[in-house]
């Protein structure tokens, strides 16, 4: 019988958005998920199944072979840090990005951008969005705002 399927990796613990045909919400599935597809989420993310079984291909594998329970070890993972606004030792301030946009224009803030793998349309919208990546506030009103993404 299927059962909902509960995402435990780190990071994605809260996940809501789609994992193929399966609908997600909090890190767990809002429907019941069989087989193949419960077979791919797993061996993708680490999971469990509602019951509080490991739901791993592999630990299911295991499983049918020792007859009984795998234990599963966690191992520390390491993850870029993508907002860090040192990039090669470069240091953004208002000042240096407003003089580029007046040398070089949008096209010099988006080369800017490109290295915190950001895009935007608006000069105002690119200089907010990389002095957000470097940890800092907004700091000039945009007249037209836009979504600024992540690639």
């Amino acid at each position: 019988m299927a059962q909902h399927l509960i995402i435990t990796q780190a990071g994605f613990e809260n996940y809501t958005g789609m994992l193929g045909i399966h609908e997600f919400v909090d890190g767990r599935s809002v429907l019941p998920v069989e087989g193949l597809h419960a077979n791919r989420i797993a061996g993708a993310f680490e999971s469990r199944w509602e019951d509080g079984t490991n739901a791993s291909p592999a630990a299911q594998l295991i499983e049918a072979w020792a007859g009984r329970p795998a234990t599963v070890m966690h191992m520390p993972v390491e993850v870029e840090d993508l907002t860090k606004c040192e990039i090669q030792g470069t240091k953004w301030t208002l000042e240096q990005l407003e003089e580029i946009a007046d040398k070089q224009g949008i096209a010099g803030l988006r080369e800017v951008a490109a290295e915190y793998r950001l895009k935007g349309k608006s000069i105002p919208g690119l200089i907010n969005a990389i002095l957000i990546a470097c940890g800092g506030k907004p700091a000039l009103k945009d007249p037209t705002p836009e979504v600024v993404t992540v690639e």
